[in-house]
């Protein structure tokens, strides 16, 4: 990938790093609400980033490059939907 994309590539990933770490750390519903939808804007924009270069230098690296977005994209939904459906602590002394 040239410097530049990889630059790019990188500050948004860098972004989209922080935009989860809020989603798993806050507990102000509004933040969270924000923290759900932001990482996918993110997740957009590094497409964005990664698919032109996949199109224009369809080669084995390239193809890990894009391999390793699309893990990101499922990983993201599938910690997600565990966060959202886990089983509630139960309060111990009750």
């Amino acid at each position: 990938m040239p410097s530049a994309d990889a630059a790019r590539v990188r500050d948004l990933f860098l972004k989209y790093i922080d935009q989860r770490i809020v989603f798993y750390e806050s507990n102000d519903e509004r933040q969270l609400g924000q923290a759900t939808w932001k990482p996918l804007g993110c997740l957009g924009e590094l497409w964005s980033a990664v698919l032109p270069l996949a199109k224009s230098q369809p080669t084995p690296v390239t193809a890990l490059t894009v391999a390793g977005m699309n893990d990101v994209l499922n990983s993201q939904g599938y910690t997600q939907a565990a966060w959202w459906n886990r089983i509630p602590r139960q309060r111990l002394g009750r």
